[in-house]
Formats: structure tokens, C-alpha cells, sequence
């Protein structure tokens, strides 16, 4: 998901393969930086980052609030984007079904017309 991020405290700096907690509602999961719009992060900086799950892929919606930690880091952030990438059991054949068949909708019977 894309966030974006700011640091409140933190010893060093922050870039991109950086892991911490993020919490949010109810989730309480390890994350990478993947991906940010500046080369590194300090104390009091803000950024767009993206960050991904490690062990498993959440449910987390635009514009939810979080906060992230590591040892002594902290930071706040809010999400601004997610990518989902869902997969319907047999949209495939749905789709063949409908759009792949040669065009039998609504005002057209099949049958091939010809004009002279």
C-alpha cells in the first residue's frame, strides 16, 4: 500500500528495505519500505512511501490512519492508495460466456445478414 509518512522520532536514517510494526485497527503486522520519493528519512520528515506485508497480505483501506514502530522509532501515517488485485472463481468462463461468444446481444439473432 502507499502511505503517506511522518517521522517522529528515529536515530538514523530511513530507506527504502526499512521493517517495522505497522499498527492499524486491528492489524499487527511486520512491513518493508519498498519504495520511497526521496533517497532517506530523519527525525520530522515527511515522504509517500509504499510498503508491503511480510508474512501475509492485509485488508486495509484508503485513508486509514496508522502508526508504525521499531525499537524506539516511531511515525504516523495514512494510507492513500492500495492495490487489489482480486480474482473471481470462474470470471474467466463468465467472461468467454458474454463477451467471447461472436455477438449474440440484444438486437442481433446470429445470423449473418448480407446487403446487395
Amino acid at each position: 500500500f502507499n502511505a503517506d509518512i511522518a517521522i517522529l522520532t528515529h536515530s538514523t536514517t530511513i530507506t527504502p528495505r526499512y521493517q517495522a510494526v505497522i499498527h492499524c485497527d486491528i492489524i499487527r503486522q511486520a512491513a518493508r519500505v519498498v519504495a520511497m520519493d526521496c533517497e532517506r528519512l530523519r527525525s520530522g520528515d515527511r515522504a509517500c512511501v509504499r510498503f508491503r506485508f511480510i508474512q501475509r497480505p492485509e485488508y486495509i483501506t484508503a485513508n486509514a490512519r496508522f502508526v508504525f514502530r521499531e525499537g524506539r522509532t516511531k511515525g504516523i501515517g495514512i494510507v492513500m492508495e492500495t492495490e487489489h488485485e482480486f480474482h473471481k472463481p470462474g470470471a474467466d468462463l463468465l467472461a468467454k460466456a458474454n463477451g467471447g461468444s461472436g455477438g449474440t446481444g440484444p438486437g442481433n439473432d446470429g445470423a449473418a445478414t448480407k446487403e446487395k
